[in-house]
Formats: structure tokens, C-alpha cells, sequence
């Protein structure tokens, strides 16, 4: 969790103001990947860090909406197209 908390802060000061996370190709998840990409999108929020999800779908989709993971105000778009053309 520090590891974790420590790269989103040096992307922060780099200054990485968004970031998009494609799930393009992922065909599973488990539910410790999946509480784990929880995580990583709430210390984006945390730090102030716009945090886009793209290619959500399938499997791996259905598993965030097994375990109602609370993705807040993350936004999902179905590229990372998309999700650049957003910015």
C-alpha cells in the first residue's frame, strides 16, 4: 500500500494531472486484482489525480459489478480513444 500510495504521488509531482487505465485484452480478474484496482483509482482520487477506466467489459466487468466495487466518480469510457478525446 505504500508502494502504491508513493508512485500515485510521483506521478502527482511529475505532474501527471490524469490518468487512463485500459483494461483492453484483460480477460479475468479475481477478487484481490479487482479489490486492488479499487484501491489504485481511490488514491488517484485521494491525490487529486483524474483517474479514467476504458475496455471494461466481459469477465472482468462483471466482476467489479459481482462485488458492487465503488468506483466513485471514476469515469468509464469504451477506449482509451475515447477517454483521450475527453481530456
Amino acid at each position: 500500500q505504500e508502494t502504491l500510495s508513493h508512485e500515485v504521488n510521483m506521478l502527482k509531482y511529475k505532474g501527471y494531472e490524469r490518468l487512463v487505465f485500459s483494461f483492453r485484452g484483460v480477460t479475468s480478474i479475481d477478487h484481490s486484482e479487482a479489490e486492488e484496482v479499487e484501491e489504485i483509482l481511490h488514491e488517484c482520487e485521494r491525490e487529486d489525480v483524474d483517474a479514467m477506466v476504458c475496455g471494461l467489459d466481459g469477465s472482468v466487468a462483471a466482476m467489479f459489478n459481482r462485488l458492487d466495487m465503488e468506483l466513485g466518480g471514476i469515469e468509464h469510457f469504451a477506449s482509451a480513444l475515447e477517454a483521450i478525446e475527453s481530456i
